[in-house]
């Protein structure tokens, strides 16, 4: 006899295992990124920004061939329900031959990346960095297990200690050089410790095997092309930055891109890690499936735009506290590329859904389309208007790229546009509220930076909690990201009380 409570029961254990498995993402992300801004502050510190504009120079070469040559034989794995030896032996091999490709391919390109940013010594970064492709080539396949089986906890360990070898080292370096190289030496031997690792935490010991070579290079070819165009798109501005106005300014280009993300991406991307086998959990069953993408996107955008312009409107007194006041010049940059992140942070909300409902395809199209109109419109401001219009332009295209992303969902059927539309304009409306306010608001009298900004942070989150609720209201308090939110603080507070 059936169970008439089966499908709600099936339904609540889903959504359970999605918010663990967010959950576990989440906080695996933040705490290395945690460790990464620790670093990142201190290295600050340690080393200059033309320190930083050569490592980004070099890696705008090393993620362009480590992106154009990435399989991601893991996710391949995640969504083949029927995997066995003969799957994770075979894209353990193709891992070997792609991390040998990528560093063999690294050394010849870096002395005409060298001869293009005019600087000898990005030749020799790309070169001690390419090493590390290579050594990861050997990392455990086993380990591609903690997410298909939903161990999140040992992925969570796993990513940390990961992190914490290279904060280790790249510190211990960088006080013993004081140099750019700290940051290259790093690489390859964090890569040596993340190998050992992945053996001492995954019991499974991979052979060389090519009898799956064709079933993982089938779906790998949408991701390469799809990872190709999203790192040709973010490192775009770098690269034309890098050649108009040198290491120094690109140092400032490059903080300003990479420390602006932080709350957006390292909350988005590690939740996407977590959702892709959940989604992939619910092909089967429509209707659930296309609940959970309405509510998981929608509490995605009421996390990110506010996070995102929250970022971008106290820049002028963030970025000397958490950098320095040789970062100054970073600001006008921050303030741009905040907003963009917020944009951005939406798209990649989309894309485990995409990974899982076998739309790998029209992502990496869609991501392809991106590039192509991306790419010269930065080249164009850049020789045209100046580096600061690099910014300009990046943030948007990249805001008017998200209906684009979003007639792509309709046209596959993940929601329909009214849906789209109820997901975002409330956040986006509110948020937009809040960068006024704030930066209306402001009070430039105030002697100590913290303060100001403390004081900011505070007006913004009540501002843009107000505009939010009073939009909600409006609507008729309709269901969605709003009151699942408001159900949840509900419920831990009804914990909480005695």
């Amino acid at each position: 006899m059936t169970d008439s409570n089966e499908p709600g029961r099936e339904a609540k254990s889903v959504d359970s295992a999605m918010v663990r498995g967010a959950a576990w993402m989440v906080s695996m992300r933040w705490s290395i990124r945690a460790i990464g801004l620790v670093n990142t502050v201190i290295l600050a510190r340690l080393l200059t920004p033309e320190d930083f504009g050569i490592v980004a120079m070099a890696m705008i070469v090393v993620g362009l061939l480590t992106e154009l040559a990435e399989t991601n034989v893991e996710i391949a794995l995640i969504r083949n329900r029927n995997a066995d030896r003969a799957d994770y032996d075979s894209a353990w091999t193709m891992k070997i031959l792609t991390g040998a490709l990528i560093t063999g391919g690294l050394f010849a390109a870096a002395p005409f990346a060298a001869g293009y940013f005019g600087d000898d010594r990005v030749e020799i970064v790309i070169q001690i960095v390419a090493l590390r492709a290579l050594i990861l080539g050997f990392e455990n396949i086993g380990v591609v297990d903690f997410r298909r089986n939903l161990q999140f906890g040992l992925d969570f360990r796993y990513g940390v200690f990961r992190r914490l070898s290279l904060f280790v080292i790249a510190l211990g370096i960088a006080f013993a050089l004081r140099d750019y190289r700290a940051l290259a030496i790093a690489a390859p031997l964090s890569a040596v410790l993340t190998v050992g690792l992945s053996y001492y935490m995954s019991p499974y010991r991979p052979r060389f095997c090519v009898s799956r070579f064709r079933g993982l290079w089938s779906f790998s070819q949408w991701l390469m092309v799809d990872h190709a165009c999203r790192f040709i798109s973010e490192r775009v501005d770098q690269f034309v930055i890098g050649g108009l106005a040198g290491a120094s300014r690109l140092g400032h280009y490059y903080m300003a891109s990479e420390v602006s993300a932080m709350p957006t991406r390292e909350v988005i991307v590690p939740a996407g890690r977590a959702l892709i086998p959940t989604f992939a959990k619910l092909a089967h069953d429509a209707a659930a499936s296309r609940r959970a993408f309405v509510n998981v996107v929608g509490i995605q955008a009421l996390y990110a735009f506010p996070a995102g312009f929250g970022m971008s409107v106290v820049a002028a007194d963030l970025v000397p506290i958490l950098l320095g006041a040789q970062w100054v010049g970073a600001v006008p940059f921050f303030q741009w590329l905040g907003i963009h992140a917020a944009f951005e942070a939406f798209i990649l909300g989309l894309r485990p859904y995409f990974m899982a409902r076998d739309g790998e395809r029209a992502f990496a199209l869609t991501s392809l389309c991106h590039m192509l109109l991306l790419v010269p419109s930065i080249a164009l401001a850049g020789h045209l208007q100046g580096i600061e219009a690099v910014a300009i332009t990046r943030t948007g295209v990249t805001a008017g790229f998200v209906l684009i992303v979003i007639m792509v969902a309709t046209r596959m059927g993940f929601a329909n546009l009214s849906a789209f539309f109820a997901i975002l304009w409330r956040p986006l409306s509110a948020a937009v509220t809040m960068w006024f306010a704030v930066r209306y608001l402001h009070d430039s009298d105030i002697e100590f930076a913290v303060l100001s900004l403390l004081r900011d942070v505070a007006i913004g989150g009540g501002v843009f909690a107000g505009a939010l609720l009073g939009l909600w209201f409006l609507s008729g308090r309709p269901e969605g990201a709003e009151r699942a939110t408001i159900d949840f603080v509900a419920r831990r507070l009804k914990r909480s009380s005695p």
